[in-house]
Formats: C-alpha cells, structure tokens, sequence
C-alpha cells in the first residue's frame, strides 16, 4: 500500500504542472528564508566563538554590516521577508494539499470536470489557503520548537554560549533531534484534518497521533519523507553558506576593479540561477512528501472506515 502511494505521489509530480508552477514562489521564500536565517546564526556563532580567522573576519564583517552602516534597510528588509514567509507558508500548505486533493479526485474520476482546461485551479487553490490560514498558522506555531530549523538556531545558540560543552551539547541536541522526528511523524496527518475535516490545530494533532498508532508500521515506513523535508532545509542552508565564500574570495583575490565588479556580477547571476533551481528543487521535494502523506492519509481512512462497518456487522 506504501509502495503505491510512492508511485502515485510520483506520476502526478511529472503530469501536473499547474502544481510546480504554483508552489514556486512559496518554496522560492522558503528557501530565502531559511537560508539568511541559518546564515545568520553561524555568522553570529563563528564571530563569537573565533573558530578561525579568515571564516571569523568574514563573518564579523558581515554582521558590523548589518548593525552599523546598513542597519535601518536590513531591519526593513528582514521585516517584509518574515512577514512574507508567515503569511505565505500557511496560506501555501493548504492550497498545496487542496490541488493535490482535487487533481487526484479528477484523476480518480470521483469529481466532474467543469469543462474549463484550468478546472479553476488557481481561485480554488486560494481560496482554501485562505479559509484554512488560521488554523495551519496555529499549528506551524505548536511544530515549531520540532522543526530542524528550530532545532539548528538552538543548537548554534547552546554551542554560542557553552562552546566548552560541545560534546555534551551535541549530544543533548542529537537526542532531542531524534525526538522531534518522532513527533514530526505523530503529527504528520495534522494539516490533512485540518484542511479536510475542518478540525482545529489541536482536534487535528489529537486525530493524528489516532491515525499514526493505528497504522503505525505503514507511517513509520513512510519516515524517508520527512528526512527529505530535512534535506531541503540542509540544502537552502548549504547554498546559502557557500556563495558568501565565494564572493569574499573575489573580494580578497582579485585586485583589479574591473575584473573584480565582472566577478562580483557573475557571481551575482549565478547565485539568482542556483536560487531558482533550488527552490525548484524544494518544491518537487514538497509536492512529492505531500502527496505521499495524503494518499497515505486517504488509505488509513478508507482502511477505518471498512473496520468499523465490520465492526457494526459482527456486533
């Protein structure tokens, strides 16, 4: 039953564009997002910490950047990008899960097509992140002491102020981190009740944690998953960390002005290219986890309700 629903979450990826197209941009901010917000913690941790000093320099200069000369626009600018991430995420989740539901349902034949090509895709898509943005922003908020960035920005602040513990610190974190992967997978089926059954973020949790334990051995063979929304969380990290390398090297190597502003645009080009494909890359990674937890999701009540009407019949 797991393997269909792979291979089913993995035909509609390739055939239904509507789909990439319209999570672009949330993964597009996520990936933004993401990215600066690690950067920035281990730019505060290596100027704190020393660990070496041409990363340190680096990292210090970037951080006298932002608190001296460029402060006013950076504090600006972090403002709208975190409003854009919290306003954009729940709204994307819902929609996401509503397309997918819809797209499969048309597949299925378990929904009339209207007649219009686009099946009024993108006004539904909205349409139901919007109904749905509370409750999903709720729950986002009771996953967050869960989610690897949370788990990361704490890990980096422990090794900040207690840099002598680092072993015993990591291993703390590494403990806590298999926790939380614990309950990423008991609430795995949360946004589904939510965006399905109307329930609240914690009725939603409580039908999930339901759901998982009655089907324990299929959710916990599905666990890849959600080390793929971790791999997406490295990756934005990875590409974030390594461009500013780069740039420092042109900085640092290259003595001549015009060759040295030619690189710097290069550079600039090539790192708007990479972000493209990276969050292209995240939101294949996004459609594909979903769709896999929402055919999963749709067994286990299809398998609940044939149990129950056994259940009545016997009794």
């Amino acid at each position: 039953m797991t393997t269909q629903s792979v291979l089913d979450a993995w035909r509609l990826l390739n055939e239904k564009e509507t789909l990439k197209r319209f999570n672009f941009f949330p993964s597009l901010v996520t990936t933004v997002y993401l990215g600066g917000l690690i950067l920035y913690q281990v730019a505060f941790t290596y100027a704190e910490t020393e660990r070496g000093d041409s990363a340190a320099a680096f990292f210090r200069r970037l951080l006298e950047l932002a608190y001296e000369e460029y402060f006013f626009y950076i504090v600006v600018i972090a403002i709208v990008g975190v409003l854009t991430y919290v306003v954009t995420i729940p709204l994307s989740q819902a929609w996401l899960l509503a397309l997918i539901d819809k797209h499969i349902r048309l597949d299925r034949g378990l929904m009339q097509a209207s007649g219009d090509r686009s099946e009024h895709f993108y006004s539904y898509a909205l349409s139901k992140g919007i109904i749905k943005f509370l409750p999903v922003f709720e729950l986002n908020n009771i996953m967050v002491p869960f989610n690897l960035l949370s788990i990361l920005s704490f890990y980096l602040f422990l090794i900040r102020i207690l840099d002598e513990y680092i072993v015993t610190v990591s291993v703390i974190v590494g403990v806590y981190f298999l926790i939380s992967l614990f309950v990423n997978i008991l609430f795995a089926y949360s946004r589904y009740f939510i965006v399905f059954e109307n329930m609240s973020a914690f009725q939603a949790i409580g039908a999930s944690i339901e759901m998982t334990f009655d089907n324990l051995s299929e959710t916990f063979r599905l666990y890849f998953t959600i080390l793929l929304v971790y791999f997406r969380t490295l990756l934005a990290a990875a590409f974030f960390l390594v461009f500013p390398f780069l740039l420092f090297a042109a900085l640092s190597y290259i003595t001549i002005d015009y060759i040295r502003s030619i690189g710097i645009v290069a550079l600039g080009v090539v790192f708007l290219i990479f972000l493209a494909l990276v969050s292209h890359l995240n939101s294949v990674l996004e459609i594909f986890t979903q769709t896999v937890w929402y055919n999963t999701y749709m067994e286990n009540k299809q398998e609940k309700t044939r149990q129950e009407g056994k259940n009545q019949e016997t009794a």
